[in-house]
């Protein structure tokens, strides 16, 4: 494939010839959203997912072709529909082995990783409101199952050891990869091997006086994905059992000691207000627009932020929309709101009554109180004509502010019938 024809290809990704992907229930695949598995550690050698794989060669092929592959829809949906950056630019950029283009010429089946995605361990402290046991032992223990290692890790783990010399780019996850001791040899023998590699983790940051931590901090190319979404109680909530303390504490940490960080955010029915409260927070700590990813929670289906009433999802929009008119269109977080605009569905089959039903769940097993901190939920009529705003809708006086001055707020309000008095000062009952 020449460099012309590679780089301009709106299908090809180096992922199917360079990436590995392993997730905490034994899956091997290209990337982390790729949809086709090549083989499962569980029922399949780890040789066979990586050698002369019959999934691989599909894949492969599709792309040397010119076509679209299923594996790879997500990309390409974020790239037609959101022009968003995905992970297949991404890797175009980061993993492509320059030096052997003629190999994407070649559709063998076979993976040489220049890029490690290593999850297999669901080893997690925190038991975040849209996560599931597979990847959180805190989320495992609350509903009493059992998840165990994938049979064939340890041959991935001594792959991995063997080939980090050649890697362009390792990515740590989980569950929660401070707490991993199998990280923690892995990145001794990768600074060993290879200082330059690109070091990239996503952490909760919820203990980050760790050996990995500690070793992370000797890359020059390293980067952190700090996971946050929300901030005080609702934080506390939405990433039960870690304090909102705790974090602000080591956001500071962190953010002073290692080179390069940014923003992993996922909207969900429970924030749509409170994640422009943290996005206001990380931003007055000198987090630049472009250290923000915001992805939309889809499972659990009453996760979602579309089974919300129209009318809030007509004013998530609109915070949106003004929110976008402080920042500059070349940066993520510009493009991170716009996702956020087109992921709204008016057609979305809304469910409240099963939002509803999971946090008195939560509530019961946690003994937290979702009505006190969510009342957009639970004081929401679903008939636009019925509801006014929550109070809690907005949370400090600034919010309420805005909402005076802002037009376009006040033609809100008028068009779905609020009384303007109640809806900035709502009378409590």
């Amino acid at each position: 494939m020449k460099p012309k024809q590679l780089f301009e290809s709106k299908t090809f990704c180096p992922a199917p010839w360079n990436n590995l992907y392993v997730a905490p229930d034994g899956d091997v695949k290209t990337c982390s959203i790729g949809a086709s598995p090549l083989g499962n550690l569980n029922t399949d050698t780890f040789a066979s997912c990586i050698t002369s794989n019959p999934v691989l060669k599909e894949i492969q092929g599709a792309m040397i072709n010119g076509k679209y592959h299923s594996n790879c829809a997500e990309c390409y949906k974020l790239e037609t529909e959101q022009d968003a950056y995905s992970l297949r630019k991404h890797y175009k950029r980061t993993l492509t082995r320059t030096d052997r283009l003629e190999s994407y010429d070649t559709n063998d089946g076979d993976l040489i990783p220049t890029g490690f995605d290593l999850r297999y361990d669901n080893t997690c402290q925190n038991a975040c409101v849209y996560c599931f046991p597979a990847l959180s032992s805190r989320w495992a223990k609350e509903l009493g199952v059992t998840v165990n290692r994938a049979d064939g890790v340890e041959d991935v783990k001594q792959f991995v050891l063997d080939n980090l010399a050649n890697a362009k780019e390792v990515y740590l996850a989980g569950g929660e990869p401070l707490i991993n001791k199998d990280f923690a040899q892995l990145l001794e023998t990768l600074y060993e091997v290879n200082p330059d590699c690109k070091l990239r983790i996503n952490s909760n940051i919820k203990n980050i006086h760790t050996p990995v931590f500690e070793l992370s901090k000797k890359f020059k190319k390293l980067r952190y994905t700090i996971s946050a979404e929300s901030t005080g109680e609702h934080y506390q909530y939405i990433r039960y059992p870690q304090t909102w303390s705790s974090f602000a504490k080591n956001i500071d940490i962190v953010i002073n000691e290692v080179p390069s960080y940014n923003f992993n955010m996922v909207l969900n029915v429970l924030n749509p207000v409170a994640l422009f409260d943290c996005i206001d927070y990380l931003m007055e700590r000198g987090v630049h627009e472009n250290g923000f990813v915001i992805h939309h929670a889809t499972s659990p289906t009453w996760s979602n932020i579309n089974n919300l009433p129209d009318w809030q999802l007509d004013y998530f929009v609109l915070r949106c929309t003004q929110l976008q008119k402080t920042l500059d269109p070349k940066y993520s977080l510009y493009n991170a709101i716009e996702g956020c605009i087109n992921f709204i569905d008016s057609k979305y089959k809304k469910d409240i009554d099963d939002t509803r039903t999971n946090l008195l769940l939560l509530d019961q097993r946690r003994k937290l109180n979702s009505k006190e901190l969510f009342p957009h939920i639970w004081e929401s009529n679903m008939e636009k004509e019925e509801t006014i705003m929550p109070v809690d809708m907005f949370n400090n006086k600034q919010q309420k502010k805005e909402a005076e001055d802002q037009d376009a707020e006040l033609d809100w309000a008028e068009t779905y019938g609020v009384n303007t008095e109640d809806f900035l000062s709502p009378k409590k009952t």
